[in-house]
């Protein structure tokens, strides 16, 4: 998923993406600050969501989405990029990623090379991700 001003070709250069990996390119600022991501299915009910808002939230089909939780502890601060919010310091270029280990209570991590699929974007090594992973 692209979330960033950029387009499909440019997103999938910058993160040496094969032509199998899906994306979507909509334009618009990167997540942060308060942010999140509910993805439905078709039939609209919530499939998987991320909120780092301070508060939980309330999905269309009426499921309560708690905020996010830090891997390290301590609160989400909802003023923050998402990256930042979970534990990077002083990047706002690092992505929140899921640590799979945490399956009966989720929680998330700054991405960090080589750890859950994440790597560094091509030509910007504090830049790091794992798109298509």
């Amino acid at each position: 998923m692209i979330v960033q001003a950029a387009t499909d070709t440019t997103f999938r250069s910058a993160w040496a993406l094969p032509a199998g990996v899906r994306t979507l390119a909509f334009g618009g600022p990167g997540l942060g600050k308060g942010d999140g991501v509910l993805v439905y299915t078709g039939s609209g009910a919530l499939a998987a969501a991320l909120n780092y808002k301070g508060s939980a939230v309330t999905a269309s089909d009426g499921t309560v989405v708690p905020p996010a939780t830090r891997c390290a502890g301590g609160s989400v601060p909802a003023s923050e990029h998402a990256g930042t919010a979970m534990g990077s310091t002083g990047n706002d270029k690092k992505s929140a990623v899921w640590n799979s280990a945490s399956t009966s209570t989720p929680c998330y991590q700054t991405a960090v090379s080589g750890a859950l699929g994440a790597y560094a974007q091509t030509g910007d090594a504090t830049s790091v991700g794992s798109p298509g992973f």
